[in-house]
């Protein structure tokens, strides 16, 4: 430990010096007794505590500290005094000094150093940690930043995309209209009669176009939610009626595979929606269950006020039902449980992704319930404003597809 003594006194500086190497202290010690000479030593070395008579020539202990303070080198500073009164020394103390030990009380300078440096050692510490905290702090709000700056490209990339789908998909759309409708005139007989090869041709031109449309308008939609520009026209619906409407626009498919769709609903049941976007919920789910359940299979559809008064969709098949894994993943964009290339079912995965953004923007909540060997139940629960619709208790298994 290197100790500066501040002493005019040789013999108090020696017994000070004493007392410490005594108390197990291994010093390099200076001394010096004017304030001139404590400045030389200061601006020449470094020091770990300085000991300092109150009294000095032409000077004070006092002005020895602040000597030690302008020129940045604050160590610990115990004035070794023969007398100092209490106001004095509690006024010093104030300013910042160390400790103070009398001359004739010695044997208190030891634990008066050593406290000193513990004290001296704490600061340090405080003042590492404050200084690695603020370094942190800066650090996170250079980080935060960053991830701002980054958030405002994802959101300028995401904009610019859902803008570039809305294009295309409107650009996509218009000419497959025509060809839709021109290939129905002609399927009419509009212009005149058809080969029986001619008939199955355009049948599977007209499938395949309306198939490629609802991809498209699924486009459509999604970029539509996420430029948060999706429009909802809530109306005295007829729920009963859109189910209906629902399967009979999947009858052809349930017959190829010899499935038996059950609907359960009210003879009649209306709610406040909008009507287009139910049965597009309807109609994913619907298709979805047919897509996965085997032939033979069976698939109900079951429309319900729950005990809130909400309206309550679910639609169960007998298909392979789905893990508890893969389950977590089913309402995310693009996400096919059935892909890779032993894919075997078409679909761009958007389906169930669309659905629950579509119930959600209406206040609504989807699910699934499922287990592997056992099917699926897919819900939708929707707000339905009280006192828009009616509802009789019987239920009805209606004949719309089979």
């Amino acid at each position: 430990m290197r100790v500066l003594v501040v002493e005019d006194c040789d013999e108090d500086a020696e017994l000070a010096l004493h007392t410490l190497r005594a108390a197990g202290f291994d010093l390099m010690a200076d001394t010096e007794s004017t304030i001139e000479g404590v400045e030389e030593r200061l601006r020449a070395n470094s020091y770990d505590v300085i000991l300092s008579d109150y009294t000095l020539p032409g000077a004070t202990g006092m002005d020895a500290f602040e000597l030690m303070n302008q020129l940045g080198k604050p160590v610990p500073f115990i004035l070794v005094s023969g007398f100092l009164g209490d106001e004095k020394a509690v006024e010093c103390l104030k300013q910042g000094i160390a400790d103070y030990v009398l001359k004739d009380r010695l044997v208190r300078l030891p634990s008066a150093v050593r406290q000193a440096l513990r004290e001296k050692e704490l600061r340090q510490e405080r003042a590492a940690a404050e200084e690695a905290l603020r370094r942190s702090e800066e650090e996170l709000r250079q980080r935060n930043r960053e991830l701002e700056e980054q958030y405002r490209h994802v959101q300028a990339a995401s904009r610019a995309k859902s803008e570039f789908l809305a294009n295309m998909s409107h650009e996509l759309r218009s000419p497959l209209n025509g060809i839709i409708g021109f290939s129905e005139m002609i399927f009419d007989g509009k212009q005149g009669p058809l080969t029986e090869t001619q008939t199955e041709c355009l049948s599977r031109i007209l499938s395949c176009g309306r198939h490629l449309l609802r991809i498209i308008n699924d486009v459509l939609d999604l970029s539509r939610i996420e430029a948060g520009k999706l429009e909802l026209r809530p109306e005295p619906t007829s729920v009963s009626f859109l189910v209906a409407e629902v399967c009979d626009s999947l009858a052809t498919i349930a017959a190829e595979k010899n499935i038996q769709i059950e609907p359960k609903m009210p003879l009649k049941l209306d709610a406040m929606v909008d009507p287009a976007r139910l049965k597009q919920i309807l109609y994913n789910y619907l298709s979805n269950a047919l897509k996965f359940t085997a032939d033979g299979g069976c698939v109900s559809i079951e429309v319900r006020l729950d005990e809130d008064e909400q309206l309550r969709l679910e639609v169960t098949d007998t298909g392979p039902g789905i893990s508890e894994t893969d389950q977590k993943q089913l309402f995310t964009n693009f996400h096919q449980l059935d892909s890779g290339k032993a894919k075997r079912f078409q679909g761009t995965g958007l389906g169930l992704a669309l659905t629950k953004r579509i119930v959600e923007a209406q206040g609504g909540t989807v699910g699934v319930r499922s287990e592997q060997g056992k099917g699926s139940t897919f819900f939708a629960v929707l707000p339905r404003q009280p006192g828009k619709g009616t509802e009789d208790e019987s239920r009805t298994n209606c004949d719309c597809g089979r």
